[in-house]
């Protein structure tokens, strides 16, 4: 009987600590993805400030 309960406790820490760490994981990816996201579309924001007529595209050159 204390057998099994310890061992249902053993497997609900486990269980829990997976759920903790997969969420830890998943906020870390989500943060690098938005991270790179915002750097990329101010760079292009910036290309667009410095050169506005790069989307221009001119027929014949």
């Amino acid at each position: 009987m204390q057998i099994r309960d310890l061992g249902k406790a053993t497997s609900l820490r486990i269980v829990r600590l997976l759920l903790a760490s997969g969420i830890m994981i998943a906020l870390f990816i989500g943060f690098v993805f938005s991270e790179a996201y915002v750097r990329s579309s101010q760079i292009s924001a910036m290309e667009n400030i410095l050169n506005p007529y790069s989307d221009i595209k001119v027929s014949g050159y």
